[in-house]
């Protein structure tokens, strides 16, 4: 059985994946595989992307950010936009297995 690595939702304006792992460094493999999926011919391009990862810890009750902040970017402002995330992909879940359950 293969196991998933990493999965895009559809989105107009960003490109939205959700990564998975069995451990933090796991995790943030697959999600560079993802990313890495997307980015076509970047390396002749003049500029970087900066690629942070925000994880809610083993006992979900701590923040292990892995990479190096921006400049100009809080801790906090990172954090938000995780659990922003975290509440659009449950809302599209959910709103998914309501089709589901109609058909």
């Amino acid at each position: 059985m293969k196991v998933k690595k990493y999965e895009f939702f559809p989105h107009t304006a960003d490109v939205l994946f959700e990564g998975y792992g069995k451990t933090v460094e796991n995790l943030f493999e697959n999600c560079g595989l993802a990313v890495e999926s997307i980015m076509v011919g970047l390396d002749s391009l003049d500029f970087k992307i900066p690629i942070i990862g925000v994880a809610k810890g083993a006992e979900r009750k701590k923040n292990e950010i892995i990479g190096k902040i921006p400049k100009g970017i809080s801790e906090e402002t990172l954090i938000s936009v995780r659990d922003e995330a975290h509440r659009f992909a449950i809302t599209y879940h959910k709103k998914l297995r309501g089709r589901e359950f109609i058909k």
